[in-house]
């Protein structure tokens, strides 16, 4: 079950309220606007298992990417393998659990290297308009206002596609002036030009996690262990962050 509003949040909880359900999936992103009733779930007495978002509740199984580390892998990539200095960071919010999550990668891959984070860079955007609209946005003011940077990073590929053409339609070329890596590898990424450097999750891993985390608490429901499931994120290098990329059939492999 995916949860995004609080009419959803209705709608699932009817079949669980009538005893339906031994076990619940709950789909989530950790937007803190729209609470999980996880009170009443575990007063039911229903497993529950929170997929896509480490939520930070001691009685919660989760499965998640591990976000923090894909953001970090992407920041450090272009930092010591291109030499940018001033990546701007896109972002949809500070409600997010997911969300904030991915942020921490960015700064930590800065601290790491002994760089600051010029707060101008950071843009976080307003719930407003669709996620291209709002990403648009803010690479227009980042330029209109004048701030230097050579480099945009999103947690997200649907923030990191507008900004390409935004960019092209400034005069700046990705990735020689500006370098453009996202997150989630979406289907696009490679149909683009430059085609998009992203972080790869495998989501089919994550659900059979899932699911085999959710036979184990169902079949000894006397364990009171809590399950917290990380499946790795993996930078996938393609060109918008300035790396070559080289045909199969030359090389076998993308640089």
């Amino acid at each position: 079950m995916e949860v995004s509003n609080q009419s959803q949040t209705q709608e699932y909880m009817l079949p669980i309220r009538q005893g339906r359900f031994d076990g619940v999936f709950l789909f989530y992103d950790g937007d803190a606007r729209t609470p999980l009733p996880l009170d009443e779930i575990h007063g039911l007495g229903v497993a529950t298992i929170i997929v896509n978002c480490p939520l930070p509740d001691e009685r919660t199984h989760y499965v998640c990417s591990d976000a923090e580390v894909g953001i970090y892998q992407a920041v450090r990539h272009l930092i010591e393998v291109h030499g940018r200095r001033r990546i701007a960071y896109l972002w949809r919010d500070k409600d997010s659990w997911l969300i904030e999550e991915r942020y921490r990668g960015f700064l930590r891959a800065h601290r790491d290297l002994g760089l600051a984070v010029d707060p101008r860079l950071v843009r976080t955007m307003k719930e407003c308009g669709s996620y291209e609209k709002n990403a648009e946005h803010q690479v227009h003011s980042l330029v209109h206002d004048k701030i230097a940077f050579d480099a945009v990073v999103t947690p997200m590929d649907f923030l990191s596609i507008p900004a390409i053409g935004v960019l092209a339609d400034h005069g700046l070329r990705v990735p020689c002036d500006v370098a453009v890596v996202g997150f989630d590898d979406y289907h696009l990424c490679q149909g683009i030009r430059p085609q998009l450097t992203t972080v790869h999750c495998d989501g089919v891993a994550m659900g059979r996690r899932a699911g085999e985390i959710m036979l184990d608490v169902l079949e000894d429901k006397t364990n009171p262990a809590i399950r917290k499931h990380r499946e790795p994120a993996t930078l996938v290098v393609r060109e918008s962050c300035g790396c070559k990329l080289v045909k199969q059939s030359e090389k076998g492999d993308a640089l």
